[in-house]
């Protein structure tokens, strides 16, 4: 099976970014770009099996609920550092 990267733009707000995306995806890391947060998703190239994806930004010290998210990546913006976790709808 063949794979690809893409890069998803993450809002910064408290409410979570839907993204959808193949069944297979794989949340490998984030980056700030640009004065933007960027998550990085490695994928198969099938389109026709898609899931809904959430994936939200938490800032340290901040409380959340984490029952069932998957963390994949801290990025540092400015004097801010962000956590990005992720969960499957």
């Amino acid at each position: 099976m063949k794979g690809i990267i893409y890069k998803y733009p993450i809002k910064i707000t408290e409410e979570p970014t839907y993204l959808e995306l193949p069944l297979d995806a794989r949340f490998l890391s984030a980056i700030e770009q640009n004065n933007k947060i960027i998550a990085y998703v490695q994928q198969s190239i099938d389109l026709m099996h898609k899931a809904q994806y959430m994936v939200r930004i938490v800032g340290t010290g901040q409380v959340f609920d984490t029952y069932m998210w998957v963390f994949f990546a801290t990025v540092k913006q400015g004097s801010f550092v962000w956590h990005l976790y992720w969960k499957r709808v």
